[in-house]
């Protein structure tokens, strides 16, 4: 009976190092690949959107902001 526990155990162990391993590495491995330099140039000079900050906007806060209180 020991036996068949430590058997389960560390098969279930390995079971779970394997999983955590392949979400880790599947990421890495399945990405496509990046853009070049040409592409990401070409891309560049047909922006769609643009923003603007302000800061008397609603919720607008110094941690937000990044700036001491004073």
């Amino acid at each position: 009976m020991r036996k068949w526990l430590r058997y389960g155990i560390t098969r279930a162990i390995a079971l779970a190092f394997g999983v955590a391993l392949g979400i880790c590495l599947l990421p890495v491995l399945a990405a496509p690949a990046s853009p070049s330099a040409a592409d990401v140039r070409a891309q560049s000079g047909a922006v769609l959107f643009k923003g603007e900050f302000r800061r008397e906007l609603k919720d607008s806060d110094l941690l937000h902001w990044g700036t001491a209180a004073t």
